[in-house]
């Protein structure tokens, strides 16, 4: 391959014959110890098509990715080939669209436009000092979580990742502060790092974090 072949490289796979019940957990575990930073599934007026383009954290993760084709996800067996960058900029650009404007994938080196905060909120949640987190390793540990806000006083309690029907981290938790200015304050560490991953960051109302949190624990 020539240089400019290599210029347009970029640590893409996609992915074929995906379940549609399909959740990033189960692609984390399809690509196991590999370094997946992000999951874009392709949809189709909202339905998923059974496709997604996985983003790695390094060219040599991407080219181990393809030796798993034709390897199975449940009952089904997975396609796995080479995404070029176009293909995958041209898919976030096609959630955006899908989304209204906004891609809050798991960030990284191609995430997309999204960003935590208070941006279109409610306002319940506007005054709450609930702080829900997205884009979090699929092995991040409470010990983590407290570490990632080290200068605020939390206690494990505080803590609640979210998993999903069959005990998996789905990437995502909430963290209750001391008070609302803290968890506004919190907001300021808004795409910092956790490993490898960016982190998103956005005041949760608790009617939103006692929602999520029930039907996780009702699936189980």
């Amino acid at each position: 391959m020539g240089g400019r072949a290599g210029a347009r490289q970029i640590p893409v796979v996609k992915l074929r014959g995906l379940p549609f019940r399909v959740e990033e957990a189960d692609v984390a575990e399809f690509f196991a110890g590999l370094e997946v930073v992000d999951v874009l599934f392709v949809r189709k007026e909202q339905r998923l098509v059974g496709e997604a383009y996985v983003l790695f954290g390094s060219t040599l993760h991407s080219e181990l990715a393809l030796q798993r084709n034709k390897m199975h996800m449940g009952r089904r067996y997975i396609e796995v080939f080479r995404a070029k960058k176009a293909e995958y900029y041209n898919a976030i650009a096609n959630e955006v669209a899908q989304d209204g404007g906004s891609y809050q994938g798991h960030g990284g080196q191609g995430g997309g436009g999204g960003r935590g905060g208070e941006g279109g909120i409610g306002p319940a949640a506007r005054d709450s000092s609930i702080v829900k987190m997205r884009g979090l390793p699929f092995s991040a540990t409470t010990k983590d979580i407290l570490e990632f806000f080290g200068e605020y006083p939390l206690a494990d309690a505080a803590i609640h990742i979210i998993t999903n029907s069959i005990g998996r981290l789905t990437g995502e938790a909430f963290v209750e502060f001391g008070s609302v200015e803290e968890a506004r304050a919190a907001l300021g560490k808004d795409r910092e790092r956790m490993g490898t991953r960016y982190i998103e960051l956005y005041l949760s109302s608790r009617d939103d974090a006692t929602r999520i949190a029930t039907r996780a624990s009702t699936q189980r």
